[in-house]
């Protein structure tokens, strides 16, 4: 699969001020400050791209000779229709983009494809706080934007099934796991968005987690008119590719 990646090593540092916290890596960035999650001094200097998918607002910057998506977090069902960007503040560390950074950090050390974490931030004003975080761009489209097509093939699958596996048996637990999160590229898997992801050994919870791609993968083949045959079939796949996964780590 071209899956199975060194550890790889981050240096994680923290910035504070008066009520906000950034967390980079310092081995992409030299200094860490507000205008490096501003939009709008990426675009004064002419960095930003075209937007990318995904929960709340993304951007696509270029740092350097990197390309890095930028993220606003926003919520999302009803109470975003009432609270746009804001988050209760109970502390840095339990904050949204501290946390996200570092498990995707703790993932990208070891050799698991997802994205290298950049820099988060959150910015606090009383009792609420609003946030940020900037990860490498993952080459690659969504699987979901891919179904129907040529590139779903059962060997795909199978290995989408072996890099969910090797999450599982890091402990991961994704709280959205679905086809927008899994991104494909020349026959490479690579898993985005850790937001509210944790660390969990359930085998009954982690057997939940597979059940929602599964539901993912069939409604978004349904809103595509793609036979449910050919639908089980993959999943059938994916499946397989998981226990190997799984099973390899006994």
């Amino acid at each position: 699969m071209g899956q199975q990646g060194q550890q790889r090593q981050l240096d994680a540092r923290i910035a504070k001020g008066r009520g906000s916290v950034i967390l980079y890596d310092a081995s992409l960035i030299d200094h860490a400050d507000r205008d490096l999650f501003d939009i709008e001094v990426w675009r004064g200097r002419g960095d930003v791209t075209t937007p990318d998918g995904g929960r709340g607002e993304a951007w696509i910057i270029r740092g350097g000779d990197r390309e890095w998506v930028l993220r606003h977090y926003r919520r999302g069902g009803i109470v975003g229709r009432y609270v746009r960007d804001s988050y209760i503040f109970t502390g840095w560390a339990m904050s949204r983009p501290v946390r996200e950074w570092r498990i995707t950090a703790r993932l990208y050390e070891m050799g698991l494809p997802v994205p290298r974490p950049v820099a988060a931030a959150g910015w606090r004003r009383g009792l609420l706080y609003r946030a940020d975080l900037i990860t490498e761009r993952v080459p690659g489209v969504t699987l979901g934007s891919q179904l129907g097509k040529d590139v779903c093939t059962p060997g795909l699958f199978r290995d989408i099934g072996k890099v969910v596996a090797r999450l599982h048996n890091a402990g991961l637990w994704h709280s959205d796991l679905n086809v927008k999160n899994i991104l494909v590229a020349d026959g490479r898997v690579s898993v985005i968005d850790f937001d509210k992801a944790r660390w969990i050994r359930s085998q009954p919870a982690l057997q939940r987690n597979l059940m929602r791609l599964e539901r993912s993968l069939y409604k978004s083949s349904a809103r595509r008119a793609i036979d449910e045959s050919r639908t089980a079939a993959l999943w059938l796949a994916l499946t397989a590719g998981y226990r190997e996964g799984r099973s390899a780590s006994t």
